[in-house]
């Protein structure tokens, strides 16, 4: 399915290659330091409803989404590095507040190849649930990619789930138009 133009798909059907039938509206693509996307209430519905449809988390979906957009402009036999950023305050014991630090978090990597989107999806899952259960994400919070092995696929595609994030309180008169979260060494 490598270079499938998502033009092509038809519309609402949930087993297209690769976005299952998901509308994406370029027009709302925020473009920076990076690739911003956001979904609104239908989206997040219709994406939900698919990752659920083949057994995987919403974040594993699109890092399957993601990867084959990446894998798309690769040569073939190509292989992208996928890095998850994972929170693991209410993995350890005592669990940690969620206000008590402003992120704590480890780092979940795969290098995956060309293959159907559900296919990547579902190891970014297996991979994150074997570095969560090995202690992989407790290391990784120390520095992201520790074994110089990680490096051979080039640089990772970082992808984070924040979900949905509650409107913060703000003094009278002052307006919160944005928010972009950050990973900074």
């Amino acid at each position: 399915m490598r270079g499938s133009d998502p033009a092509a798909l038809t519309p609402g059907d949930p087993t297209a290659e690769p976005l299952w039938g998901l509308q994406w509206d370029m027009t709302q693509i925020d473009v920076d330091d990076a690739l911003r996307v956001r979904f609104g209430t239908g989206e997040t519905a219709a994406l939900d409803a698919a990752a659920r449809a083949h057994g995987v988390s919403s974040h594993a979906l699109v890092s399957g989404i993601i990867a084959r957009a990446e894998l798309a402009e690769c040569a073939e036999d190509a292989t992208v590095a996928l890095l998850t950023p994972v929170d693991f305050r209410g993995r350890i014991t005592p669990p940690i507040p969620l206000r008590s630090v402003t992120a704590l978090c480890g780092f979940s990597y795969v290098a995956v190849g060309d293959a159907p989107t559900a296919d990547i999806a579902r190891t970014v899952a297996d991979r994150i649930r074997a570095d969560v259960r090995d202690g992989t994400v407790l290391r990784t919070a120390v520095s992201p990619m520790p074994d110089p092995r990680t490096r051979r696929h080039g640089p990772p595609v970082l992808i984070s789930n924040l979900g949905e994030v509650p409107a913060p309180v703000a003094p009278a008169g002052l307006e919160v138009l944005d928010f972009h979260a950050q990973i900074v060494r």
